[in-house]
């Protein structure tokens, strides 16, 4: 009996003490709290909810603030929601709150898995090779042939936040439970034109930069990195190779602030520095990458790159690269580029390149090109200048070689080589063994063979050629030749010293070559010699032509006699009938003898002295006489 009495008061107590904490947890209360410190906030919890309340500060850290509007919640949802790894304990009307150590050990050793299945939206079909990632970028995997995945997450995750990528397919975001569970996952086609759909599990080879980089990066990086399109950022990577990296297999979708690797890395892009053996980035890369065999970045650089082999920037290099073999970019430059070997640039260059063998510009040069052997491109503002050739389609500055420098489309500025050419020039050509051009629009040529069609500026040379000359174009050379607005003109004349003379005068009306031949009676002097005139501004009366010669001339007498005899003839020409024309003038002459010894006067074969008299064991004598020509 005594017994059964102490049973039924044992219950008693029990129940009460179990039907308590069930009040106490399940107790609602309306609490608004902002910025409000979380132990406040639990005794104010207590209060209206009329139970007492303590805990430790381990469960309960006053660094933690709540915010929001709790209207009718139990206890037990508000304590959950404020701290869900504590654990309750619940006596008479007391509610004690602990940490829960337990849980917490056993949470850092569990692990979940997502698996499932990628599906084309549209046809219901697996989807190979799309890319399986969390938003952290730290795991991820690749869709076998039938579509199928498996990931697996240390239990650290609150929640999961899974993507889905995949060329040619919008990109997928999924929110999990941080659980082991199985999902299906469709994915809906972009619906962009001239898209090409690729399900075929092969990397496109151009989302890594060179074919350097597409040669030393797997076809798994490469796939997550074509598929994925965003990036997480991070402060720092470490690598051994692309492969084995800090970043583990999403290395592509990871840009870095800093990145340190020993033989090789990988990644999105830099922010501030990059250095190791070589480095591969897909995209931007900002402040200094430096390294032993290469740079290889997919898109601008902005900063400094430094290689002991190559450099190759795909986008736009604003800043300086420096290399021992190459520098490359694939659009403009703005900024310098060292090298070696050779420079190249696909666009415009704002800088200045500087290389022991060539430099390439495929657009505009605003700046400089210096080279040991060749510079080329399209259009040169300012300078290019290379121990061999300088080729451009358009100058407007300079150009200095020391063999040959062409600029096709045309020359506006001055070209300095043995050789050189251009398509049309305003500009200046100089010291050139050969100078041509296709139109010589107001330029100068000056060499010793001058070459142009169109002739409207000015050629000063040994040999000048022109297909056509404009009225106001001038030749002047030992021999020039024009087949449109020159001429050629033969002579006969007769003189007081050489009664019979031939010549033949080649150029132009305002500077023509002569080229003469004659012979006098008495003592029979002969010779030949060269000259140049040129027509003064006419009237519908006449010409008037000044003309300079110099005649080496031979006596007939068995000393054999030498005369130099110079000529400053001032010609009339009659208006000029069809097919002759008739002109007469005074001339001025000074001939030269006796080279090697004085000759007796009556050894001379001039007609008269006015002036007479010795220079260095030469005989100098001078007159005045006249010229009449006849001309064809």
């Amino acid at each position: 009996m005594k017994i059964c009495l102490f049973s039924i008061l044992l219950g008693i107590i029990f129940s009460n003490m179990a039907q308590a904490q069930e009040d106490i947890l399940k107790r609602r209360v309306s609490i608004s709290a902002n910025e409000f410190p979380l132990d406040e906030f639990l005794l104010l919890m207590a209060e209206k909810g009329a139970f007492s309340i303590s805990f430790s500060s381990a469960a309960v850290p006053k660094s933690q603030k709540v915010n929001g509007d709790f209207k009718d919640i139990t206890v037990k949802d508000i304590t959950s929601q404020l701290l869900p790894e504590a654990e309750l304990r619940v006596t008479d009307n007391h509610l004690v709150i602990l940490k829960s150590i337990k849980k917490k050990q056993e949470a850092k050793q569990e692990k979940f898995t997502v698996s499932g299945k990628v599906l084309d939206s549209r046809k219901m079909e697996p989807v190979l090779a799309a890319v399986v990632f969390d938003v952290s970028g730290l795991y991820s995997v690749i869709t076998d042939d039938k579509g199928n995945f498996s990931l697996t997450f240390p239990s650290r995750f609150d929640r999961l936040i899974i993507g889905i990528a995949k060329v040619s397919y919008l990109d997928t975001l999924i929110i999990l439970k941080p659980e082991d569970q199985k999902i299906r996952v469709f994915l809906k086609r972009k619906e962009e034109k001239n898209i090409t759909l690729t399900n075929d599990g092969k990397p496109d080879l151009n989302s890594i930069p060179s074919t350097f980089g597409q040669g030393v990066v797997s076809a798994k990086l490469s796939i997550r990195s074509q598929n994925v399109s965003g990036f997480v950022s991070r402060p720092i990577q470490v690598a051994l190779t692309p492969k084995f990296n800090s970043n583990g297999k999403m290395a592509g979708s990871v840009r870095n602030m800093f990145s340190f690797n020993l033989l090789g890395s990988y990644g999105h892009g830099v922010g501030i520095a990059q250095f190791g053996g070589y480095t591969i980035n897909r995209y931007n890369v900002s402040g200094v990458q430096g390294s032993i065999a290469g740079n290889f970045t997919g898109g601008n650089v902005g900063g400094v790159q430094l290689a002991g082999g190559i450099n190759r920037t795909k986008g736009t290099q604003k800043g300086l690269q420096a290399s021992l073999l190459q520098n490359k970019v694939g659009e403009d430059l703005k900024g310098f580029q060292l090298t070696g070997i050779q420079n190249k640039v696909s666009g415009n260059v704002k800088g200045f390149q500087a290389a022991l063998i060539s430099n390439h510009a495929e657009k505009r040069i605003k700046g400089g090109q210096l080279a040991g052997v060749l510079n080329t491109g399209s259009d040169t503002t300012d300078v290019q200048a290379s121990g061999i050739a300088n080729f451009t389609y358009w100058n407007k500055t300079l150009q200095l070689a020391g063999l040959f420098n062409s600029a096709k489309t045309g020359s506006k500025g001055i070209q300095i080589a043995p050789v050189n050419i251009t398509d049309e020039l305003t500009g200046l050509q100089l010291i050139g063994l050969l100078n041509k051009a296709g139109l010589n629009d107001r330029g100068l040529q000056v060499g010793i063979v001058n070459v142009n069609k169109n002739n409207r500026g000015k050629q000063i040379g040994l040999i000048n050629f022109a297909d056509s000359l404009s009225v106001d174009a001038k030749q002047i050379g030992l021999l020039s030749f024009a087949n449109q607005g020159g001429f050629v003109q033969y002579e006969f004349s007769a003189t007081e010293l050489l009664w019979a003379n031939a010549a033949a005068k080649i150029g132009n009306r305002k500077f023509y070559n002569i080229l003469t031949l004659g012979m006098g009676a008495g003592r029979f002097a002969w010779g030949f010699g060269y000259g140049f005139g040129w027509y003064l501004p006419s009237s519908k009366d006449g010409n008037i032509t000044p003309e300079f010669t110099i005649q080496w001339l031979t006596d007939s007498q068995e000393s054999k006699n030498n005369y130099l005899l110079f000529r400053n003839a001032w010609m009339y020409h009659f208006p000029r009938k069809k097919d002759f024309g008739l002109s007469i003038g005074p001339s001025i002459n000074l001939m030269m003898s006796g080279v090697g010894g004085n000759l007796p006067p009556e050894q001379t074969i001039a007609p008269y002295s006015l002036i007479s008299f010795n220079v260095s064991n030469v005989f100098v004598e001078g007159w005045v006489g006249i010229k009449a020509a006849i001309q064809f």
